[in-house]
């Protein structure tokens, strides 16, 4: 199976980390350094016909940062692969470290009837996030509130074609879309012991530098398009229960 590790050109200090880190795993798989999108050297920009700004500043009180952008087309673009390949693969951040049992996970993984699996979630363990979760088994959690983050995980090509398809316009930061699964029907599932984890050395999430003020004339729409999405959300799974 293919690892891809999504690595800027110049973070060669994480790109040697991450060789490190594959060291751990046997020959089963082929890693794959895939060059993320730049927003320092404005390569998002390339993608800026996909974001709409607008309905954005409406929909979550804000602008997605360059970086969210930037971030978010790095993810499409290995959904197109994985398409263009037609076969699941993993994709990785640079971020990370492997755990012991992660070939054995991914096994099961593979085993399993899922087309999308977190192999970690920053906020798997909230408390109000854990009210939502169901124990499939004892390996696989599916999340009905978004647990956030895309350290890693594994997607087949049918996954990621939903992920494509109702991706035509970026209005929110990619783990928020990942996880909308009343938009595009894929449902999230984590695995469970955490198959990687956060590196040491590395802030791994820009989720802290989302909580900006809000100005007073998006504060209502913000609320507003939470409840009808809510409404949305609710709808979904009564008709999918």
């Amino acid at each position: 199976m293919k690892i891809f590790i999504i690595n800027l050109e110049r973070s060669t200090n994480r790109k040697i980390e991450m060789q490190n880190e594959m060291q751990k795993l046997n020959n089963n798989f082929e890693v794959i350094f895939f060059d993320a999108v730049d927003a320092k050297l404005n390569k998002h920009i390339f993608y800026k016909d996909k974001y709409f700004s607008k309905l954005t500043k409406y929909l979550i009180g804000k602008n997605l940062s360059d970086g969210e952008i930037a971030c978010f087309a790095s993810h499409f673009l290995l959904w197109e692969k994985c398409v263009e390949l037609n076969e699941p693969i993993i994709i990785l951040e640079d971020d990370i470290i492997i755990q012991p049992h992660f070939e054995e996970g991914i096994k099961n993984i593979v085993k399993s009837n899922y087309n999308f699996v977190k192999l970690s979630s920053i906020n798997i363990d909230a408390k109000k996030k854990q009210k939502t979760n169901h124990h499939q088994n004892k390996h696989f959690i599916l999340s009905l509130k978004g647990v956030d983050g895309t350290q890693g995980y594994y997607i087949t090509p049918v996954a990621a074609k939903a992920f494509i398809n109702h991706s035509t316009k970026w209005i929110k930061p990619v783990d928020n879309y990942m996880e909308s699964f009343w938009i595009h029907s894929v449902p999230t599932i984590t695995y469970t012991p955490r198959l990687i984890d956060d590196h040491p050395n590395y802030n791994t999430t820009t989720i802290e530098q989302r909580r900006v003020k809000v100005p007073y004339r998006y504060k209502f729409t913000r609320e507003l398009s939470r409840l009808l999405l809510n409404i949305r959300k609710q709808f979904y799974m009564i008709l999918h229960k």
